[in-house]
């Protein structure tokens, strides 16, 4: 089976349900609190839902917010697959593994993990705040002072909270918190890892092993198969996850020829009960 197609079937299915299954929110006037505060609010405030409801909404919208990021990264590899430069992107196939471990972290304790998820929001808009101010932008103390103020709350009640850490924890850590192997994590994070930093063997080089030394062999400027298969492979892979972790959340039923994909790819990558 042509793997790059069954990659496009999958985004272009999953593009067709997402799509028919939510509506746009539309805020007219000056968003006076970010987006995500804004809809929280707005479910909150409203009197109708139990708690209980009123925690499965804020699932369901966490859950939105990462299969539409897990969507776009996976459209934009598949394009960079499609011209044959895969590799291009394997660095930031990461991401969809740091999304699949999210999901799984947060499954775990929907009620906490989920309201923490959507309040480390204000910890990165402080860590933007601060790169623009380093680039010499000028920002309104008005808004700075609402951004520290709103920062240093978050932080008073989840002091673990880092910049780019939501949990508190390193993606190691909480792969091993929900059962992902130290094998599985390291083969795979630690590979796709090797191309976002500026390491010799990945960078357009391969290696020819002889009985007595290993010669360095620079690649063509061509395009690379065996490079795309890996960013295929490993998107394909984790959108699926998503995806059927979007189905299950949503409530959204799962369409023939959705599932009719779905099995194609466990015919195609899966073997024996692997965590994702």
């Amino acid at each position: 089976m042509d793997k790059l197609k069954l990659l496009r079937r999958l985004l272009d299915v999953s593009e067709k349900i997402i799509t028919n299954s939510f509506e746009e929110y539309v805020f007219e006037g000056y968003v006076k609190k970010p987006l995500m505060g804004q809809l929280m609010d707005l479910i909150d405030s409203t009197e109708e839902y139990s708690d209980v409801e009123k925690s499965i909404f804020h699932y369901v919208f966490v859950m939105d917010i990462i299969i539409r990021k897990a969507f776009r990264l996976s459209k934009g590899f598949w394009h960079l697959c499609n011209q044959g430069y895969g590799d291009a992107g394997a660095g930031a196939v990461r991401t969809l593994l740091e999304l699949c471990i999210d999901v799984e972290y947060i499954k775990q304790d929907k009620e906490n993990r989920v309201e923490r998820f959507c309040e480390h929001w204000y910890v990165a808009r402080k860590f933007s705040m601060d790169l623009h101010t380093h680039r010499g932008d000028s920002i309104p103390g008005e808004i700075r002072n609402k951004i520290i103020n709103e920062y240093e709350t978050v932080k008073n009640k989840y002091p673990d909270f880092k910049d780019c850490l939501w949990s508190g924890k390193k993606p190691e850590q909480m792969a091993k918190d929900v059962e992902i192997s130290k094998v599985c994590f390291k083969g795979i994070y630690g590979t796709l890892s090797t191309y976002v930093h500026s390491y010799f063997h990945t960078m357009d080089a391969k290696s020819e092993y002889k009985s007595d030394h290993i010669n360095i062999i620079p690649t063509q400027l061509t395009p690379s198969v065996e490079l795309s298969n890996l960013v295929i492979a490993n998107t394909t892979v984790f959108f699926k996850h998503l995806m059927e972790e979007w189905l299950n959340a949503t409530g959204v039923p799962i369409t023939t020829e959705l599932q009719r994909v779905f099995d194609d790819i466990k015919n195609t990558y899966y073997q024996g009960n692997n965590k994702l």
